[in-house]
């Protein structure tokens, strides 16, 4: 198993695995962008994914890494390959200077929010507002 910045040749892979475990319907997405990257762990197939986005905050001087669709193929769930694929993550931002990593996780996702919480995150007493410009 090793873990990487995914590409061009795991998009079919990606997609398949995000929109299995998310219920989405997404039919391409751009590997190539400078505002985020996906990454996973693979062996012969994609084990883990997940996308990595860069926000920086001005006001408060911090790099900002977002987790999002952190997910595992649930034919390896169970196995540690989620732990992996965190600290995989937790290393490559220490390794980019990153010095807040965040990510929000829907509480039906009870395995991954104890995952999240076993790796140090800590649950904040807030609430998510979002507005949608685009449907």
């Amino acid at each position: 198993m090793r873990f990487g910045i995914l590409n061009e040749e795991d998009k079919h892979s990606i997609l398949e695995l995000i929109n299995k475990v998310f219920e989405k319907s997404a039919v391409d997405i751009d590997l190539a962008s400078n505002n985020y990257k996906f990454v996973g762990i693979k062996d012969n197939e994609l084990l883990a994914v997940s996308m990595l986005t860069y926000i920086i905050d001005p006001i408060k001087n911090l790099k900002k890494m977002h987790i999002d669709y952190f997910c595992v193929n649930e034919n390896y769930r169970g196995k540690g390959i989620g732990r992996m694929l965190f600290d995989e993550i937790e290393k490559l931002a220490i390794s980019e200077g990153i010095d807040v990593l965040e990510l929000t996780s829907n509480p039906r996702r009870e395995s991954a929010r104890r995952l999240y919480i076993d790796k140090g995150m800590i649950l904040l007493d807030t609430n998510v507002f979002i507005k949608n410009i685009r449907q």
